[in-house]
């Protein structure tokens, strides 16, 4: 970060040219929040809600889109990130696979709820039902940011936040569990750290980052932000043999994959909350998995869920984007050792290529139950040095 061009940048910044700018695309937002109650939301029906078959400020996917771009953008990729959107080509409703409840109607009851969840949440501060919300990140985003303007920035690609966490030379607040809401906070800290900044509107801090300094990052969306669904599947189809190794030897070869491992990692664990979710759903199970690696990684597995009989199954997620053919996995001792304590409860799914829009998550069950199929290769040692 050049510390100062970026005073000498804050300085220039008139904030009140920004608010006449801004006038009236901060009316239309009121004007929206005024018009999309919780109470107008609980009762809305599903053309009130849906991209795709009319244009206006009174369709909610559509004015959040369009009408308010200009509070954010989440153009770009599928309608998709909707869950629930009418399609011209097939003159029909088309629903994702997480909102997927037989029919359009019952289907949009369940996201309707969850509309009105969020936007609580939201208003309570409830960070930890914002993350369990079923709907897609970014326009999570963009509804949180719309309905609660000085509570959430307005920027909704992770890919942009990561951009502007390292120009702002903000890297050592990031660890590889950060998530994006952390990460939003984290840029709203250093917006609040400094004295004239932090008396400006929170969106006027996101404008001053994509307009003035440092300025948009030349990629226009996400890669992968949203999968279309998971396809889930069980068995052996890869040989167990020489496939599973003790993380370890080979100090460059690791670390110097050690980052993209974790940013993989990340999405791998996205890929397969979102699928647990929907499972639970679907099988009318009130339980909710959780993501136990993002409170303690020393667990030895990853994500607590249920299998039918609402017994718990622990979940080990490792991520590849090479083919079925030719990946290996790293497991840590302690992976190993809860996975001898868990047995039949403990599975490890990997998910083959978790940035497409079709990741294949693999059910490897718990390979450990028949060791003598699986060979282990030590390549990492602990090492006790005696006081001399």
């Amino acid at each position: 970060m050049n510390t100062s061009e970026l005073n000498d940048t804050i300085k220039s910044f008139d904030l009140k040219l920004y608010k006449l700018i801004f006038k009236e695309t901060e009316k239309k937002r009121q004007d929206f929040v005024s018009h999309f109650t919780i109470n107008h939301i609980r009762n809305m029906d599903i053309d009130e809600y849906v991209e795709g078959k009319n244009k206006s400020a009174n369709i909610f996917c559509y004015a959040l889109e369009h009408t308010l771009g200009a509070y954010g953008l989440i153009k770009g990729g599928s309608a998709r990130k909707f869950g629930i959107y009418y399609s011209q080509e097939q003159s029909d409703y088309v629903i994702t696979h997480n909102w997927n409840y037989g029919t359009p109607e019952e289907s949009f009851k369940h996201l309707r709820k969850a509309l009105v969840k969020l936007i609580i949440a939201g208003e309570n501060d409830d960070i930890d039902s914002i993350r369990q919300s079923f709907l897609s990140p970014m326009f999570k985003g963009k509804i949180l940011a719309t309905y609660f303007p000085e509570k959430y920035l307005s920027i909704f690609s992770e890919a942009h936040l990561d951009y502007y966490i390292h120009r702002l030379d903000l890297d050592h607040k990031v660890t590889s569990k950060t998530d994006i809401i952390e990460k939003r906070q984290i840029l709203v800290n250093f917006r609040n750290s400094n004295s004239t900044m932090s008396k400006w509107p929170l969106h006027a801090f996101s404008y001053f980052l994509y307009n003035k300094y440092p300025g948009s990052p030349k990629e226009s969306e996400d890669i992968g932000e949203y999968f279309e669904t998971a396809e889930f599947v069980s068995g052996n189809f890869v040989s167990v043999d020489d496939q599973i190794e003790v993380l370890g030897h080979g100090k460059g070869d690791y670390l110097s994959q050690q980052e993209s491992r974790a940013k993989l990692g990340e999405r791998g664990e996205y890929v397969v909350m979102r699928y647990e979710m929907d499972k639970l759903q679907r099988l009318k199970i009130k339980k909710k998995p959780i993501q136990q690696s993002l409170k303690n990684d020393s667990l030895g597995y990853d994500i607590l869920s249920y299998a039918e009989d609402e017994t718990p199954i622990y979940i080990e997620v490792k991520s590849t984007n090479l083919s079925s053919k030719d990946f290996h996995i790293y497991l840590t001792a302690n992976e190993f050792a809860t996975a001898s304590k868990y047995g039949d409860s403990y599975h490890i799914y990997i998910v083959f290529k978790p940035n497409a829009a079709k990741p294949v998550i693999l059910d490897w069950g718990n390979p450990f139950l028949e060791k003598d199929k699986v060979a282990l290769i030590p390549v990492h040692y602990k090492i006790h040095l005696k006081k001399i």
